[in-house]
């Protein structure tokens, strides 16, 4: 009876069920990535410990950043040009923007290389506060364009609608390399703290060769029409179209790790591990809002075009209220026994249970406010998402500067609740003013809508 119940719902809507269907590969990849970078942080903290991992989280996040000054928001411009010419069966343009962009990236990619290997002792010593961090540091160096490689093709395939690969690509094989390169690491080094950084750079380099040979093959799929002319872009109007993202990218991507970022400033390299590895297992809430953004995307877009609100009022409604309850049940897992979930990792995380308890909070209601930042930036608000992004994570730092020294991880727990708050219901309150468009779910609660 359920089983009919559900197929009748979903067979009502052809869109929802295209987004249903598609997502669910995206669902499972993204489940798997979060799996193997649980694994991995297990290994890393059990093995290494908390401080260790810390180390780690840091030397990931600068080369989060130090990405985008490769990437420029060409990752973005790929996605848009390859969703736009593939729809025209123009292989041939979307091949010759993508080798422009890489030879924009990788020259840019090694002169990033050059200077973040020069400035490591000083990043270590007076950023943050840690001069024995310096070797982890030079090897960090090499990580940054592999890893902005490997999101350039991940951007370009998700443009052909390659999700499974593009969701492998970004979400699974960088951390599932990565523990098994780590594992074994350990059983033929012993436990040399240095494994850690070996083995990510390791697999971060691997997966940049997969995205490169995935990109080929999908490329391969798009339908060559050389019958009608087209316009092609050439590097001026690829950074025409890629700085104004870059903006918006970074901010993105800023968002996301200055908690981490500034807890590596002020805190021990322990508590910097017990917050990441919080952030790692509240990542598990977000998976299914992820796999469907990656494919509702293009929906969206297309309802826009159309200038249909009511499609993309529908699409929205149903995918929160999916979103909602797959999410459900890690939370309650978290909120009931967060110290069981914690002292998995070791001995180091006993205690700490409070700080996932505070992370997924913030994820709830980032579940229960839906696909906000997407609506808002395929229906040409992104101007909008980047201010509303911009303004939280400015509140946030300000935030940290008295939370992080006054309470640790428990306070920089607490602003990155805040920060998630802050931003999914601005964006809804945004999209509902300016579109009339409800996305925020509330269970058991029907959404009056004229």
């Amino acid at each position: 009876m359920i089983r009919k119940k559900i197929k009748s719902y979903v067979s009502r809507d052809k869109d929802f069920k295209e987004i249903l269907l598609k997502s669910a590969s995206a669902f499972f990849i993204k489940v798997g990535g979060v799996l193997f970078g649980v694994i991995f942080t297990l290994i890393v903290s059990r093995r290494y410990g908390a401080d260790n991992y810390g180390i780690i989280s840091i030397c990931i996040n600068v080369t989060q950043i130090s990405a985008l000054f490769i990437m420029l928001g060409m990752d973005s411009a790929l996605l848009r040009y390859a969703a736009e010419f593939r729809t025209l069966n123009r292989r041939d343009v979307v091949r010759e923007i993508y080798n422009k962009i890489l030879q924009i990236a990788i020259p840019a990619g090694l002169i990033v290389t050059v200077i973040l290997y020069l400035s490591a002792p000083l990043l270590a010593e007076y950023v943050f506060n840690k001069p024995h961090i310096t070797n982890y540091l030079y090897l960090t160096a090499l990580l940054p364009l592999p890893w902005a490689l490997s999101l350039i093709n991940a951007s370009g395939l998700r443009g052909l609608k390659d999700i499974k690969s593009f969701s492998f690509l970004r979400e699974t094989s960088r951390f599932m390399l990565a523990s098994g390169l780590i594992y074994l690491f350990s059983s033929i080094l012993g436990l040399n703290p240095y494994n850690t950084i070996h083995a990510f750079l390791a697999a971060t380099i691997i997966t940049s060769v997969f995205g490169i040979l995935l990109w080929k093959r999908s490329l391969k799929k798009v339908a060559l029409s050389v019958g009608e002319s087209v316009r092609k872009a050439g590097y001026k109007e690829i950074f025409n179209v890629a700085i104004p993202l870059l903006l918006v990218s970074s901010i993105n991507q800023l968002s996301q790790i200055i908690n981490s970022l500034m807890l590596g400033m002020y805190a021990p390299e322990d508590q910097v591990g017990i917050f990441n590895v919080a952030i790692k297992v509240a990542n598990f809430i977000s998976v299914p809002l992820v796999a469907i953004n990656s494919i509702s995307a293009p929906k969206f877009s297309e309802f826009f075009i159309k200038n249909d609100l009511k499609s993309i009022e529908r699409m929205s409604l149903r995918s929160t209220k999916l979103i909602f309850w797959s999410s459900m049940p890690f939370f309650i897992l978290c909120v009931v026994n967060p110290d069981f979930i914690m002292q998995v990792f070791g001995s180091d995380f006993v205690g700490s249970g409070i700080v996932l308890t505070i992370i997924v909070v913030g994820q709830l209601v980032n579940a229960s406010s839906g696909s906000v930042g997407v609506i808002m930036q395929m229906t040409g608000r992104q101007v909008a998402f980047r201010n509303i992004i911009m303004s939280s994570t400015f509140i946030t730092i300000l935030l940290n500067l008295y939370f992080i020294p006054t309470y640790g991880v428990i306070g920089v727990a607490l602003t990155t609740a805040l920060h998630t708050i802050m931003w999914n219901l601005a964006s809804v309150w945004y999209i509902k003013k300016h579109m009339n468009i409800f996305t925020l779910y509330f269970p058991f609660k029907k959404i009056n809508r004229k």
